[in-house]
């Protein structure tokens, strides 16, 4: 697995001997962190993540500190679509061996909107 950042959205991709830029082909789980952009990330580029075929994508909205995960792409739709926040955890539904991500702690990692 290896990551790429690139302001504020992580890729998780599939292992690979190229080098580490993203490419949707290869990008698993893609995971945008959203403060003051969160209704341009739902609006706009959740839907481009859709039709370029990424199949997981998670929003972590800082201002109601719950993560949005949206997954089973289908036509170009995220056909499952739910909110975790406070003790729930969060499995990435292709990267099972990750674990399960546990929301709170990864929220008090980042800064409340405010902070920024």
């Amino acid at each position: 697995m290896s990551t790429t950042s690139r302001n504020r959205t992580w890729c998780y991709r599939r292992p690979s001997a190229e080098p580490p830029t993203p490419h949707p082909a290869t990008v698993l789980l893609l995971v945008e962190v959203s403060g003051s952009s969160l209704a341009y990330d739902r609006q706009v580029k959740r839907p481009l993540y859709a039709r370029a075929e990424i199949p997981e994508v998670w929003i972590v909205n800082l201002q109601a500190r719950q993560i949005e995960v949206f997954r089973e792409l289908r036509e170009g739709t995220y056909r499952t679509q739910f909110v975790a926040k406070g003790d729930d955890s969060v499995v990435p539904a292709r990267l099972s061996a990750v674990g399960p991500v546990a929301v709170r702690p990864l929220l008090e990692t980042l800064p409340d909107e405010e902070d920024r």
